[in-house]
């Protein structure tokens, strides 16, 4: 079931409210093409130097701002997780958990969805050896029927991708790219005025993105 799909406004509010209980069930689906090529041509923070520290606010942004959403606004919120791993992966799997790993930055791989949605993974090092790996989460707002399933307003939580994340070195200097992955965040269930007046509370909404190059 598309989460796209257009639904007619609704007379009455239960039907509205049925409409957004179907959606709530789907989640969001974001699919583009799959091809896999060179993020080079994005600027901002050089990933090839090990600056060390964490990555701030403002070269996020840099990085993020060249990407455009295609539906709704960017949300303020950016989400940051985090994986402890030795090795050089090309997959990566595991439990992400909250927070960042501090450490000098070896690559930045950049991913976005069809809509706009952008996920950065920064890949820490101690020395010449990984330690683990942050990602970044920027996604777009989306509404149905005037209610917003992905927004500011709805904090979101529980980051996974079941199927790990798949990175790619870039074949010349600049930016990894975000190769495959498949992911799942949970924007929290709220407490919503409605336009047609009182207050009806948004279940938890399952917000699935697909990220590619």
């Amino acid at each position: 079931m598309s989460v796209h799909m257009k639904f007619k406004k609704a007379k009455i509010l239960s039907i509205t409210l049925l409409a957004l209980t179907l959606l709530a069930s789907c989640g969001k689906k974001n699919v583009v093409n799959s091809k896999v090529a060179d993020s080079g041509g994005y600027t901002g923070i050089n990933p090839n130097l090990n600056t060390g520290g964490d990555v701030n606010a403002s070269q996020l942004g840099s990085i993020i701002n060249q990407i455009s959403c295609t539906q709704g606004s960017r949300l303020n919120n950016v989400y940051t997780y985090q994986l402890s791993g030795s090795g050089t992966l090309t997959t990566i799997y595991g439990s992400f958990t909250p927070g960042q790993i501090s450490g000098p930055i070896r690559q930045i791989y950049v991913g976005k969805s069809s809509y706009g949605d952008v996920m950065l993974v920064a890949k820490i090092t101690n020395g010449s050896s990984v330690v683990g790996y942050n990602v970044y989460l920027s996604y777009c707002s989306q509404n149905s029927n005037s209610y917003p399933l992905i927004s500011d307003q709805r904090p979101m939580a529980n980051f996974q991708a079941p199927r790990g994340i798949t990175i790619t070195d870039p074949t010349t200097t600049g930016y990894g790219v975000v190769s495959a992955a498949e992911t799942i965040i949970i924007a929290q269930g709220i407490s919503y005025q409605s336009q047609w007046g009182g207050s009806i509370q948004l279940p938890q909404y399952q917000v699935y993105t697909y990220f590619r190059p």
